[in-house]
C-alpha cells in the first residue's frame, strides 16, 4: 500500500496506512522470529516503509512498539529487531527526505 503524508492529508487514509502497515510489520516479524537475518531484514523493511511514508517518528514508534509486542518477538528477537532499526532509521530519513527535495536524474544531463 503506497501512502505519502507528506502530500496526502486525509485522516482516513493515514489511519488505512497505519493498520495496513502494522499488521505487515507483524506478520513478517512473527515469520522472522528466530531468524536474526530474517528480523534485520523485517526490521530494514519496516524502516524503509515507515520513512518512504514520510509519517511521523511518533506514528513510526507506535507501529513498532505494537508490532513487537505482538508478534511476541523473544527478548533476543526484539533486540536484533530494535538495533537494526536504530542503525538504519538514520539513513533512510536522510535517502527519503532528500528524495523528496531533490530534482529527477535525467534533468542533470539538460
Amino acid at each position: 500500500m503506497k501512502f505519502d503524508a507528506r502530500t496526502e492529508h486525509s485522516p482516513e487514509k493515514k489511519e488505512a496506512f497505519l493498520a495496513w502497515f502494522t499488521s505487515e510489520t507483524i506478520s513478517t516479524f512473527v515469520r522472522s522470529r528466530g531468524d536474526p537475518e530474517g528480523l534485520k531484514t523485517a526490521a530494514f523493511l519496516f524502516v524503509n516503509r515507515a520513512r518512504e511514508a514520510g509519517i511521523p517518528e511518533a506514528d513510526i514508534a507506535k507501529v513498532l512498539g505494537i508490532s513487537v509486542a505482538r508478534a511476541s518477538l523473544s527478548s533476543q528477537d526484539e533486540g536484533v529487531v530494535l538495533d537494526r532499526a536504530d542503525a538504519l532509521d538514520p539513513l533512510a530519513e536522510a535517502v527519503f527526505s532528500r528524495a523528496s527535495r531533490r530534482k529527477p536524474w535525467w534533468r542533470f544531463w539538460s
